[in-house]
């Protein structure tokens, strides 16, 4: 355990205090001395994981006269607030630092192999994000909610997408999401019993996400492509397009063109804004025409 020195606890009004981390040592995994010499906790190096910490309430953070200025007020009563990773606790409890072996995520790598022909050592950055990604969205759909372009369901659109874009890039051409659900869904039945009983709700509402995204992903993609051989700058009106025409949320776009190389224009998120807020008013004033026609 490594003992914090700064306290812990939001800005606003939450209690905070010193904290106490709890890390689990792997020796097998062979220091990469880009992080340092030596080891260390605090490094990414891959030796050391945290798997919780224990927060010590002893404070509470209140304003203090000058703008910026804190104090921090001795609570009357104190606790400590253990939080602690359980994917990470269960990683560590078989000695293993990649936490995508524990049971609960193996099973959906697994079948990430199946479909992709592909194993996990050599395409493991993409395995994970799809992964993560579809388990996110498949409990978003037990939860009720649906891909759109506001609050939760954009949420969810972003994970899927991404999620099918990675799956293409392991190869999975169509129908990736389906197969994924019926693992994952095997997997939380028993915690989750709400997971298993939508089994064939869930399934409906993201491979109708999918067959749309598959659609124009494939025409996005070679947009960037021309891009690419144009040697120029990515724009803003660019990302709107690619977000407008062809589905790609804009942080997706982004992460494309790194992954592409391209640089972007400096002012490229205030072009973006200012064509998406002019599409909004558009939009606006076709529905109020609507609605008076």
């Amino acid at each position: 355990m490594v003992p914090g020195r700064r306290p812990r606890g939001d800005a606003g009004r939450r209690p905070g205090g010193p904290d106490s981390e709890v890390f689990y040592y792997f020796p097998q995994v062979e220091h990469d001395t880009a992080y340092g010499r030596f080891p260390h906790q605090n490094s990414d190096g891959g030796q050391y994981m945290e798997i919780g910490n224990s927060v010590f309430m002893q404070y509470r953070r209140a304003e203090s006269g000058a703008p910026g200025a804190v104090s921090f007020a001795e609570l009357p009563n104190r606790n400590v607030d253990y939080g602690g990773g359980l994917e990470r606790i269960a990683a560590a409890s078989i000695d293993s630092p990649d936490v995508f072996r524990v049971s609960l995520l193996w099973p959906i790598i697994e079948k990430l192999q199946e479909l992709s022909g592909t194993s996990y050592d050599d395409t493991t950055h993409a395995m994970r994000i799809v992964t993560d990604h579809v388990r996110g969205a498949v409990f978003l759909a037990a939860d009720g909610v649906t891909p759109s372009n506001r609050e939760a369901g954009y949420v969810m659109r972003r994970l899927l997408r991404r999620a099918i874009r990675f799956a293409t890039e392991l190869g999975v051409e169509n129908n990736v999401l389906a197969p994924l659900v019926e693992v994952i869904a095997d997997i939380y039945s028993d915690a989750y019993p709400e997971v298993g009983e939508q089994r064939d709700t869930i399934v409906k509402v993201l491979q109708k996400e999918e067959r749309a995204f598959r659609r124009t992903l494939s025409k996005g993609l070679r947009e960037l492509r021309h891009i690419v051989k144009e040697a120029r700058p990515i724009t803003g009106a660019d990302f709107f397009t690619l977000s407008d025409t062809f589905g790609f949320p804009v942080e997706l776009s982004t992460e494309e063109a790194g992954r592409q190389g391209l640089t972007l224009t400096t002012d490229w998120r205030a072009e973006f804004d200012a064509l998406r807020e002019e599409q909004r008013l558009r939009s606006q004033t076709a529905t109020k025409l609507g609605a008076h026609d």
